[in-house]
């Protein structure tokens, strides 16, 4: 979902600065690359975003506001259910990125570190996705989808996981892998190792 703060000027400039990124890495990657990439000035560049470090951040607090903001959606929808919600979660985190798989590579190569930084924007969207699939996987328990002995705390951080997991080998080589056909296969396993009956 676009950020309604930032204009076509700016989305491309982070367009850019995911590709720039996800090639180069966030150490070798600089400015004027970015900036030549977006086809702006490097003024313009500086004016729109003060540092790689803002380009980042910003990068994936749009990742993790989309992830927070579908999971929660997810959650409080009541035409599906539970098993049906996992589905939709584990759909959503790949729809996320699989129209961008330079920004797979940024995500999986910086958020642990933006995670650990000061930006309390970006663990507060974290926090809302956790917590919506917690939710969910605990509804499953309780209302007798999903195995009783299960910790819906551990199952959502294992679940995450995985998704990681696969989202990083994606992201390695897109062209050599179907991440449909991957997903599809995390779904039938978490569930067949879930179920309750």
């Amino acid at each position: 979902m676009p950020n309604p703060h930032y204009d076509s000027v700016d989305n491309r400039i982070l367009e850019a600065a995911g590709v720039v990124l996800a090639k180069s890495g966030y150490t070798k990657a600089t400015m004027r690359s970015i900036a030549n990439k977006a086809g702006v000035s490097i003024s313009t560049l500086y004016h729109r975003f003060n540092s790689k470090q803002h380009l980042l951040s910003s990068i994936l607090e749009s990742v993790w506001q989309d992830l927070a903001d579908g999971a929660l959606s997810i959650e409080n929808d009541a035409q599906m259910d539970p098993l049906e919600k996992v589905d939709a979660v584990i759909d959503l985190f790949i729809e996320t990125f699989k129209k961008r798989p330079q920004r797979a590579l940024v995500f999986i190569h910086n958020h642990i570190s933006l995670m650990q930084s000061e930006n309390d924007s970006i663990k507060a969207h974290y926090l809302h996705f956790i917590n919506a699939l917690t939710q969910i996987i605990r509804s499953g328990i309780k209302n007798s989808y999903i195995n009783t002995r299960i910790s819906p705390e551990t199952f959502t951080f294992y679940l995450y996981g995985g998704m990681r997991a696969l989202l990083h080998e994606w992201a390695l080589q897109p062209k050599h892998m179907r991440l449909d056909k991957l997903s599809a296969g995390i779904k039938f396993q978490v569930k067949h190792g879930i179920l309750h009956w």
